[in-house]
């Protein structure tokens, strides 16, 4: 699902790669006809690694996403994001995105973790609960906290009211714009209920870039 070449390896040979219920394994002889592959210890092996990025502000940190969002038969939930502040040699589980954290319901699903070139992280996320939970989140202090920027609930009626908290891709322009794309499978925009509905936002660049209130579909 992910694969990552550590930007502070010229030669291109050190390089992790996500697997699916497999944990996230590291190489450093990658342009090797056969290169050897050893797996990260300190993330859990039966693991699905959805996602993965290298902060441009500072390359010993990266970000991992964990969990299966599109939902196959034989789908891994996740267990939140994990942070390596050591180039990935080792991780170690963002407190607020796994089980007692404040945004766990947010991160049962990881599929996309991106740093901007401020060094603000945005991930995007669906939540086991499949209600009120998920969406677009922005981090501004390297994960410690969220804040939902897309996915916000309207706060009446129950879970058919509950928009956009299905998230998928976050991507940069060149310019600084952020896109976004998103499911919705509130029954409040679509016509037959459970049919969902792709939608794709952006956030302009420029100071309040990737707020929650910046966002157009």
């Amino acid at each position: 699902r992910a694969i990552l070449a550590d930007n502070t390896d010229a030669s291109g040979n050190t390089v992790l790669a996500g697997s699916v219920s497999g944990g996230l394994w590291r190489t450093t002889n990658f342009l090797n006809a056969a290169p050897a592959w050893a797996q990260i210890s300190s993330v859990s092996a039966n693991l699905a690694i959805t996602a993965l990025v290298q902060d441009p502000t500072n390359s010993s940190v990266m970000y991992a996403g964990t969990g299966e969002g599109y939902f196959n038969v034989d789908a891994v939930r996740g267990l939140g994001i994990y942070k390596s502040t050591d180039g990935g040699l080792t991780w170690a589980l963002l407190s607020s995105t796994t089980t007692g954290g404040a945004n766990f319901n947010d991160f049962g699903y990881v599929q996309k973790v991106a740093v901007y070139s401020n060094g603000d992280v945005y991930a995007s996320g669906i939540s086991a609960k499949f209600c009120n939970a998920g969406g677009i989140l922005k981090s501004t202090n390297g994960g410690a906290t969220w804040t939902r920027v897309i996915g916000l609930y309207p706060g009446i009626g129950g879970c058919a009211n509950a928009v956009d908290f299905n998230g998928y891709d976050i991507e940069f322009s060149i310019s600084g714009d952020i896109y976004a794309t998103v499911i919705d499978n509130s029954a409040v925009y679509n016509a037959t209920p459970g049919n969902p509905a792709g939608k794709i936002y952006k956030s302009p660049a420029g100071a309040t870039v990737g707020n929650a209130g910046t966002w157009a579909n």
